[in-house]
């Protein structure tokens, strides 16, 4: 088990504020971008052990960005990536999408229908910014933060009276975007109420199949915030957000095309009270709720019924948070509890689970040059075992222009309910996939019904108790200011994953068709290198160069490769047996990503940005039929998408127009989720009306 160091730490933490500040030497303070994501407290960005990226909402702005996604893809050592069902998620790190917590204001985003949460549902419109934190951050935040948290940060209303604004944005494939936000505020209560509307054609990318790669939809956010301040040192404040989404449904099933509708619909609410019991000590009350449903009906060409399926999540998470914060120290303390259901097509039942947590950190700087953060994490399962998870970070400012950066913290991930409860069976080819508390009694049921083959592993050991996923994350960095006007920061990391789950195949129908259940079968490692240099020149030119140099393998398939365990197929030699360095990796992972973004204001109103990101090679899927990925598989080739726009500030409006995808690059069978070539402008319009004081 897990010890929670913290409390070591805590002792000396306590011990040293003992020590005078007029030993503390002077150093230079930088203006830089506020985040709270990486330690739930606000923290300038270049005092950060953890390596976090903070994507302002002026950028999000001037690219042109819609969804979440579009905003994820252009940072650094981040892509993008497509599941099976369409889902689009995003890598940190190297890591699967499902190991990536995905927030809004701090309150986690659900709706998991295929263990990855799908970006393009999250609207970008009303956001102050967004941070990005790579690294396992389950100390604060628990299950599904292994591969770091994204915390999407809406805007707040800041100044007195009545203001508002209105945005059109019309771009390819017959794609309309409407905004509107009005706010009012007083010395003591604010209120506002945002709404976006979204409708699309979809795209084509393979013509004459009777298909469309994206189905035509249409969708709408509604947002609503209220606070008040029922002194200076009570506060409350109040959030109702509402997605609705309908699509047109288009698959191909055994040669049969299908049509139907899928709708989607997300409702969250949350409520905060905050007391400052004194200047230093701030308590605070959050509960959020949430729910997530889908419903997809689909049909033959006929009009016969091919399928139904539905999925319903509901989440209830009430949490107490005690903080104490001093020049630039902080404790804080939070304990919580999470109830959650779903109600899904293919399951076996519907089940519920209910966790309790409590977590721990601190928040201290020696000297105003050394700051560590330590911080830890124990949550409590009905259905798992408990788990511990620690966190802890560093950085060490050698002089004036270089700061050292490193952190070391434990993730981990529960078995979702997919993975315990699905009890799915192909009408049509007969496979199954069976979760790990409804195998046995399947095979059972196959066994009596005389529809049983044969057994690939013995009873007793198919539906073992899943084990939580875990992970040792280690990050080793710094920052470098080489002049005023250009810095260079580098991180280097390493992810261990132990216990993943997968899907594995246990047994076979008198059909021939399989038998699928999930075991902790595999362990994983990620390890590389991301590097960001950015240069800016009297607030005209902006420049940001970023690299990742990513190494992601599956520890046991380099066990069946040294054991000599793994052949592949030559079309000239035949069968030969694979050597380590023919290994290639993880699938669906480039060795090599790089992006780059220029910004350059000119004519003081105008800015002209011209953007591009790059990945190396990589694979899908196996090829050669030995369940890895080696140098002898089909890759994708590697590619480059440019993006580039100009925009105009004239009073209270501004309008950008731009092109994405300026080479028109695509591949329809591999990378559906990029569209071809897409134009747009958009035209926003701040509507003002300040108090007279």
């Amino acid at each position: 088990m897990k010890i929670p160091f913290i409390l070591v730490f805590l002792l000396f933490a306590i011990l040293a504020q003992s020590q005078s500040k007029k030993d503390s030497i002077s150093v230079k303070k930088n203006l830089s971008s506020i985040t709270i994501t990486a330690t739930k407290s606000p923290k300038a960005l270049d005092k950060l052990p953890m390596p976090t990226t903070v994507v302002s909402g002026k950028e999000i702005m001037q690219s042109g960005a819609t969804t979440l996604d579009e905003v994820l893809e252009e940072q650094t050592g981040i892509i993008t990536t497509t599941n099976y069902v369409g889902n689009q998620g995003v890598q940190l790190q190297g890591l699967d999408a499902a190991y990536t917590l995905i927030l809004i204001d701090g309150m986690p985003v659900i709706g998991r229908s295929s263990g990855t949460l799908d970006l393009k549902r999250i609207s970008v419109n009303d956001v102050k910014k967004v941070e990005i934190v790579r690294g396992a951050s389950s100390s604060l935040y628990g299950s599904d933060a292994i591969g770091g948290v994204v915390n999407i940060i809406t805007n707040k209303k800041k100044a007195v009276g009545l203001n508002g604004w209105i945005s059109q944005k019309i771009s390819s494939y017959n794609t309309f975007e409407s905004t509107a936000k009005i706010s009012y505020k007083t010395s003591t209560f604010s209120i506002s109420n945002a709404f976006n509307y979204l409708q699309s054609d979809g795209y084509d990318l393979i013509e004459n199949n009777g298909l469309k790669t994206v189905s035509p939809y249409k969708n709408y956010n509604y947002n609503a915030k209220a606070n008040y301040s029922l002194s200076d040192k009570v506060f409350f404040q109040g959030n109702f957000s509402v997605f609705k989404q309908s699509q047109q449904s288009e698959r191909t099933k055994n040669q049969n095309n299908l049509f139907g509708e899928n709708k989607q619909k997300d409702v969250r609410v949350y409520a905060i009270a905050k007391h400052y019991l004194t200047p230093q000590i701030t308590q605070e009350f959050d509960c959020f709720f949430t729910n997530y449903k889908t419903k997809e009906v689909l049909n033959y060409e006929n009009g016969d019924s091919y399928s139904s399926s539905f999925f319903n999540q509901k989440l209830l998470k009430p949490e107490y948070q005690l903080s104490y914060t001093k020049n630039e120290n902080n404790i804080i303390f939070g304990i919580g509890a999470e109830r959650e259901g779903l109600e899904r097509t293919d399951f076996s039942e519907s089940p519920k689970t209910t966790s309790y947590f409590s977590f721990l950190q601190t928040d201290y700087t020696f000297y105003n040059t050394l700051n560590i953060i330590a911080g830890s994490r124990y949550d409590k399962y009905t259905l798992y075992d408990s788990e511990f998870s620690n966190k802890a970070a560093i950085s060490l400012q050698l002089s004036e222009k270089f700061t050292f950066k490193s952190s070391i913290g434990s993730g981990y991930k529960t078995p979702d309910f997919r993975q315990l409860y699905f009890d799915f069976t192909n009408s049509i080819n007969g496979y199954s996939v069976l979760g790990s508390t409804v195998v046995n009694d399947k095979i059972q049921q196959f066994q009596s019904e005389g529809i049983l083959g044969d057994l690939l592993i013995p009873l007793e050991e198919i539906g073992s108790i899943l084990q939580a996923e875990n992970s040792l994350n280690i990050n080793v960095g710094g920052f470098w200011e080489i002049v005023p006007q250009l810095n260079f920061d580098m991180n280097i990391f390493q992810n261990n994953i132990y216990n993943l789950i997968e899907p594995k195949l246990v047994a076979h129908k008198t059909n021939g068709s399989s038998i699928f259940t999930y075991f902790n079968v595999a362990q994983v490692r990620t390890r590389g290198l991301e590097c960001n240099l950015k240069f800016s020149s009297n607030k005209k030119l902006k420049l940001n160069v970023g690299y990742q140099l990513l190494f992601a393998d599956d520890m046991d398939a380099i066990q069946k490769i040294e054991n000599g365990d793994v052949y592949a197929l030559s079309a000239t030699t035949g069968s030969f047996r694979l050597n380590k360095s023919d290994y290639f990796g993880l699938f669906n992972r480039s060795r090599h990503t790089f992006n780059a973004k220029l910004y350059y204001t000119f004519l003081q109103d105008y800015t002209f940005n011209l953007r591009t990101n790059y990945r190396s090679k990589f694979a899908m899927f196996d090829s050669n039929g030995n369940d890895l990925l080696d140098k002898y598989d089909q890759f994708i080739p590697a590619y480059f998408l440019w993006n580039t726009g100009v925009s105009k500030t004239y009073k209270n409006t501004t309008i950008i127009a731009g092109i994405n995808n300026l080479m028109n690059y695509t591949n329809p069978t591999n990378l559906s989720h990029i569209s071809g070539r897409n134009y747009f402008i958009n035209l926003n319009i701040q509507l003002n009306k300040k108090q007279e004081k």
